[in-house]
C-alpha cells in the first residue's frame, strides 16, 4: 500500500517483479482486493524466475505505478505484503517497507478456500497490524 491511497499487487520472482503490477484504489472492496490478488498469485510461474541486472528500485513496474517523486518518498509512505501460499493457505506477511526491525512483521493467515472478499479483508488486516507495530515504536 503506497500513501494510504493505493494498493500496488504484483507478482516477485527471486529479487524481480513478473509483469505488470495492479493498481487499486484503498477504496476498492475487499471483493476486488482479494480477486487481484488471487489472481497476482495465480499468475506467478516459478519457472520464470527474472533477474533484473540493475537492481535499482526506480526500475521496478511497482515503483513507477504511483508516481513517487523519489524512491525515499516512495519507500517511506509504503506498507509491504509479501503473500505465498503453504499448502491450502495463504499468508499475508506485512510491514513498513522502511523499518527498524526487518525480522518483525504482522502475519495473517486465512485459507485459500475463503472467498475472495476474506481474502482481501485479511490483506487489510496484516497492514492495520503492521501501522499499529508501527505507531507503538516495534517497527
Amino acid at each position: 500500500m503506497y500513501d494510504e491511497s493505493i494498493f500496488i499487487v504484483c507478482t516477485i520472482a527471486g529479487s524481480a517483479e513478473q509483469g505488470e503490477p495492479a493498481v487499486l484504489s484503498v477504496d476498492a472492496s475487499d471483493d476486488e482486493l482479494g480477486m487481484t490478488v488471487c489472481d497476482m498469485l495465480l499468475a506467478f510461474n516459478p519457472r520464470e524466475l527474472a533477474r533484473r541486472e540493475d537492481l535499482a528500485l526506480s526500475k521496478w513496474p511497482a515503483y513507477n505505478a504511483p508516481g513517487a517523486k523519489s524512491v525515499k518518498a516512495f519507500e517511506t509512505n509504503s506498507f509491504y505484503a509479501y503473500l505465498s501460499t503453504v499448502n491450502s493457505a495463504i499468508t499475508i506477511d506485512a510491514k513498513p517497507r522502511i523499518t527498524n526491525e526487518k525480522e518483525l512483521s504482522a502475519l495473517c493467515t486465512v485459507s485459500s478456500g475463503q472467498r475472495h472478499s476474506e481474502i482481501g479483508e485479511a490483506v487489510r488486516k496484516a497492514i492495520n497490524a503492521s501501522k499499529l507495530l508501527r505507531e507503538a515504536g516495534a517497527l
